[in-house]
């Protein structure tokens, strides 16, 4: 039974100190929570915590993303890799890293973290959601955030039930985003091709990341419906179309698909 920090209490100003407490849970029938997808930052830089009244130690870049994700008047509940996982013990990960789809399916939102806002991160929120208003390099700037390239987020954020995207205070749904990205790249293909021939490649690459998180899900969802549909996701598919993937361990490759249906199902 994976288990999660059950509340992340609440607070009105953000230099509070984060507090938590874990419970455990089924997945056969389990309560309303959210799931994060974010990335884990440099390891050696250090937050803590407090995790049923005692220090915890987690990476900077979780904390800065607690702080956001900490409402004001109510708490909480997430589930939250770093926090459950004990990252020290292999046989623990070796359980529960392929439930982690099934986590992630099964949260009611799951909230995408690309990290505090940068100059203009403000303004691509508000160009997913008010369409032209605002221009292409803002959207840029979202998309080539590191993030989209974590082999972790195929898994994370590719079946969720809904993805809420935030950058610092902001937010805005994945679906939303993604379709603003689209229309962008059909509507001035030149601008696309132009930063790919500059040898700035990783704006291209976070595109192709996140349309294929989309396609795949469509896809995912269509071999659930027709096991033996023969022209269903390939596990040769799956790996080709996320080699441009990053991962910090060549472990994390396989790890990062463990839980997504088609690769578990071809797998067995």
């Amino acid at each position: 039974m994976p288990g999660f920090p059950s509340t992340i209490h609440p607070s009105t100003y953000l230099s509070s100190p984060i507090q938590c407490n874990l419970s455990a849970v089924s997945l056969i029938n389990p309560p309303n929570y959210e799931a994060l997808s974010y990335r884990w930052g440099d390891l050696k830089i250090r937050s803590t915590i407090q995790l049923e009244n005692q220090d915890f130690s987690i990476t900077t870049s979780l904390k800065e993303a607690l702080v956001r994700l900490r409402d004001r008047t109510r708490p909480m509940k997430y589930w939250i890799d770093q926090i459950r996982i004990n990252q020290g013990d292999s046989s623990e990960k070796n359980r529960q890293v392929p439930l982690m789809g099934e986590v992630y399916s099964k949260a009611g939102i799951v909230k995408a973290w690309l990290g505090e806002e940068a100059e203009e991160g403000e303004k691509a929120f508000r160009l997913s959601e008010r369409c032209w208003e605002l221009f292409k390099d803002e959207l840029e700037e979202l998309i080539i955030r590191e993030y989209w390239r974590r082999v972790w987020m195929i898994r994370e954020i590719g079946r969720a039930r809904q993805c809420i995207v935030l950058s610092g205070p902001n937010k805005t749904d994945l679906k939303s985003l993604m379709a603003m990205s689209e229309l962008i790249a059909d509507f001035d293909g030149e601008f696309f091709q132009g930063v790919f021939d500059r040898g700035v490649s990783q704006f291209y690459q976070s595109i192709h990341s996140t349309r294929f998180l989309l396609s795949f899900n469509q896809a995912s969802d269509w071999y659930i419906a027709v096991p033996n549909n023969p022209d269903v996701v390939t596990v040769e598919t799956i790996l080709g179309s996320t080699g441009h993937f990053g991962h910090t361990n060549p472990h994390d490759r396989i790890y990062g698909l463990l839980g997504v249906h088609v690769f578990r199902e071809i797998s067995t």
